[in-house]
């Protein structure tokens, strides 16, 4: 009887601690996410509901994890660009698996659709049994054109023949410079993340400032 209430006690409190530990390590980022928020004035929410363009542009993370809410979001404007952050999770084999997000509003672009990455297989959510889809059919470069240091990329694109011009437009250098980032673009949005990824608040400013160079190439007219 005394093993088992020892038992019972020693299992109460290690989960006692963990639960400690997650709720301060969420604090804490909670904490450094709202005063980022002050300072970028922009508004914070420590949960929020995965918004109805977002879920319906197809996306290829969002559509693997069927997850429809999203922690410590931000949301503004940054130097007049619409930005959305927050932080993604998706339940694999090996447990959670969470990334920062950063959205940003786009124009239309000729390339259609997008999926530029290494992250070259998806599985679903755990709790999910479907397969991956894509909405808009999405095809490669033609073969013989994909730049040597993006042979390791899927280079996907609505529209091919659109997607070269925008590599020579500044595309490429920025994905030479950020080779583990994945970018999704559909729907007049774009999505940036590198998968299992969480950005500390302290390095959210300047990813945006990185995003918008980003912005800058997809929305250039080529020379």
């Amino acid at each position: 009887m005394l093993t088992l209430l020892a038992a019972v006690l020693v299992t109460l409190l290690l989960g006692g601690g963990i639960a400690v530990i997650l709720y301060l390590t969420q604090s804490q980022r909670q904490s450094s996410l709202k005063h980022l928020a002050r300072h970028l004035a922009c508004d914070y929410q420590s949960l929020a509901s995965l918004d109805h363009e977002t879920r319906h542009a197809g996306f290829r993370l969002t559509t693997a994890g069927q997850i429809r809410h999203v922690r410590h979001q931000l949301s503004g404007t940054f130097n007049t660009l619409p930005f959305k952050v927050f932080d993604y999770g998706m339940v694999t084999p090996a447990g959670v698996r969470t990334q920062t997000v950063i959205m940003l509003g786009m124009p239309k672009l000729p390339s259609g659709s997008l999926y530029i990455s290494k992250h070259t297989s998806w599985q679903t959510d755990t709790f999910v049994d479907q397969e991956i889809v894509a909405r808009t059919a999405l095809r490669p470069l033609p073969a013989g054109v994909t730049p040597a240091s993006l042979s390791h990329h899927q280079l996907l694109s609505e529209h091919p023949s659109h997607l070269m011009p925008l590599l020579q437009n500044g595309l490429l250098d920025w994905l030479q410079n950020h080779p583990d980032v994945s970018l999704e673009y559909s729907n007049r949005l774009l999505m940036v993340y590198r998968p299992g990824l969480l950005i500390p608040a302290d390095g959210i400013e300047s990813a945006l400032s990185e995003l918008e160079r980003l912005h800058t190439c997809l929305t250039t007219p080529p020379i």
